[in-house]
């Protein structure tokens, strides 16, 4: 007999956890477009917001393989939990403008000790790991604390940030006093997400780590709540901080809390794919985060209502591309904020012209004026002119009317000059073919061994070798593009036709942008991994396949099929993206647009060879 009051609940829960990182994602955002400022200096600027959900939705694709346990294959989902544990690292770096660095390495260091002593405590083989016994199993909790064991587990916890800490309280520099306390506060919150999760959580046999609603909201939301109350008071920091300090805590706590403590009683049951944040956005790793976010939010909301300006200070950088300012300047005129809008298309056609200073093309505009060459004559006294009203200041409209439109007319010149260093399409698109060859063929060669192998293709589908190698092809194919973007802007097939990716400073584009970049080519991986692997075992075993009975030409049919479906699949992805760099001015497909980075072609020529020439204006 169906329970209504357990139905209820179970919608609800279901409904939330699907539509609510969308909601939150969404109110943040357009507070974050109404409040840029306020939004950048409590570290949540557009990357950030970019990396939230729209690249962890595509990151969920993407689950790469760790290590065998028992049979089983540990692996980490991109999207659930590698991306949220990166930026919880890079928004606590930028929370603590001072001591970024050595916060985040405490940090990550004593909470990494105090996952390993709670999974030695609850998990210490004493008669073997197969017996399932443990220290607290002695202790009367074989499978959750109670008892005397719940007291050390509760102890270990509580005491764990104040051991770690003690050793700079006793310091007589306030500075590394403070240090010690911030690093006691947040593994303090960093515990308390670990008890509320550990004891709202179960692992279940065949279905994975399980939290119901409303149980898994009390976590996150007390952390955000704690987080947005004390990040002043207690740690110090700007009360923005206080949203980094949340997204921090809460993620931590919730993958120690349920994966690291949790999953280990699922490693002695059937052989599966047990991936930390498995479920993506969906799981509750990714999704803590976010409601912490929106829990400390709402308490430094309430607290700074009126005065956005008093929301902190954040060292986070964002691209302020040229075409950014000019869009800012736009909608300041717009807002009638017209001396703000001179402001921004004079940043606009400044920020243009170090660019081509930069690349080469242009002598430095503090000293010859950049813009005489790249136009007609009255080029140059326009740009001078809009230099002046942006340091006198002006209120009239017409006057920010006539620099916008004069801003416009500087950044087309320079775009037409930058195209000249930007990577040419079609070597972008050999420099891609090649790197998914070097992906796939070896993939392909796996995949065909173990089809050969087998004598069922449903067995072989189903089965956990074949769907660890798909998860390989996608997680590691995810790594290539982000390792080599991050730490040398390239890769092999760029590498062989001189391409490298850059940012708007020219250097490699480090970690963030490149896991920008790289989302959107899980897609590809993705049609590749999932429907190329299937086509290709119906089409090496036709006879072997559940359509037998009606025939092996039917099962080689479907596979052909099914090739062609993935094949046109990969075309129109990769179409989206040619249509994407033609149609934007610094040649940037929808990776690039997020990162704020450029494929850059040869290196800058000299600028006698680069200059192009001026152009006239018929006389009369």
């Amino acid at each position: 007999m169906i329970d209504p009051r357990q139905l209820t609940v179970d919608i609800a829960g279901t409904v939330i956890a699907g539509l609510l990182p969308w909601v939150l994602w969404l109110l943040l955002f357009l507070w974050a477009w109404e409040r840029p400022e306020a939004a950048r200096r409590a570290g949540f600027g557009r990357r950030t917001f970019w990396l939230l959900l729209p690249v962890a939705a595509l990151a969920s694709l993407a689950n790469t393989p760790l290590l065998d346990w028992s049979g089983s294959v540990l692996a980490m989902n991109a999207g659930g939990a590698l991306l949220p544990l990166i930026l919880a690292a890079v928004l606590l770096y930028h929370a603590a403008p001072s001591n970024g660095r050595t916060l985040v390495a405490g940090y990550f260091l004593t909470a990494a000790a105090l996952s390993g002593a709670l999974f030695l405590c609850l998990f210490l083989p004493l008669g073997g790991f197969s017996s399932g016994s443990s220290l607290l199993s002695v202790l009367g909790a074989p499978a959750v604390p109670g008892g005397a064991a719940n007291w050390l587990f509760v102890a270990l916890v509580v005491l764990w940030p104040l051991l770690a800490a003690s050793s700079t309280w006793t310091s007589t520099d306030p500075a590394q006093r403070q240090q010690g306390v911030q690093l006691a506060g947040l593994t303090g919150l960093t515990g308390l997400g670990i008890l509320l999760t550990f004891y709202t959580s179960q692992a279940v046999p065949n279905e994975g780590i399980i939290s119901t609603f409303p149980a898994y909201l009390i976590a996150p939301l007390l952390v955000g709540l704690l987080a947005g109350v004390l990040a002043w008071p207690l740690f110090g920091l700007s009360q923005g901080a206080g949203m980094s300090i949340a997204y921090a805590a809460s993620t931590v706590g919730v993958l120690v809390g349920a994966d690291v403590l949790r999953e280990p009683p699922l490693y002695n049951g059937a052989p599966a794919i047990l991936s930390i944040g498995g479920a993506g956005i969906a799981d509750l790793v990714y999704l803590t985060g976010l409601l912490a976010v929106g829990a400390a939010f709402l308490v430094i909301w309430v607290q700074l209502r009126g005065h956005p300006e008093e929301w902190g200070h954040s060292a986070v950088t964002e691209p302020r591309g040229a075409r950014e300012l000019w869009r800012r300047a736009v909608r300041m005129h717009a807002q009638g904020r017209y001396r703000e809008a001179i402001q921004s298309a004079d940043a606009a056609t400044h920020e243009a012209g170090e660019q081509l200073h930069r690349l080469g093309l242009a002598p430095a505009e503090e000293t010859i004026g950049t813009w005489a060459e790249f136009g007609p004559a009255w080029l140059e006294p326009d740009r001078r002119n809009l230099a002046h009203l942006a340091s006198v200041g002006s209120d009239d409209p017409q006057d920010s009317a006539r620099g916008i439109l004069a801003a416009r007319l500087f950044l087309d010149r320079a775009g037409t000059a930058l195209r000249s260093r930007f990577a040419p399409l079609p070597r972008r698109c050999l420099a891609f073919s090649i790197d998914l060859a070097v992906l796939t063929v070896p993939a392909l060669a796996v995949w065909a061994l173990l089809i050969h192998d087998s004598s069922d293709v449903v067995s072989l589908l189903t089965g956990l070798p074949f769907g660890v190698a798909v998860f390989g092809y996608l997680g590691f194919g995810f790594l290539y593009f982000l390792i080599g973007d991050a730490l040398w802007g390239s890769s092999v097939g760029k590498q062989l036709l001189g391409l490298r990716v850059k940012d708007r400073a020219l250097g490699a584009p480090g970690l963030i942008p490149a896991f920008l970049r790289s989302a959107p080519k899980l897609v590809p991986l993705a049609l590749i991994g999932e429907g190329g692997a299937v086509a290709l075992a119906l089409l090496l075993s036709p006879s072997a396949s559940p359509l037998e009975p009606l025939g092996p030409v039917l099962g080689f049919a479907t596979g052909l099929l099914l090739l062609v479906a993935t094949v046109v699949g990969v075309f129109l992805v990769g179409l989206v993206s040619v249509l994407t760099i033609l149609a934007t001015p610094e040649r940037q497909r929808i990776g690039d647009l997020w990162a704020g980075t450029w494929v850059m072609g040869r290196a800058p020529a000299t600028r006698a060879e680069s200059v192009p020439p001026p152009v006239s204006v018929p006389s009369g």
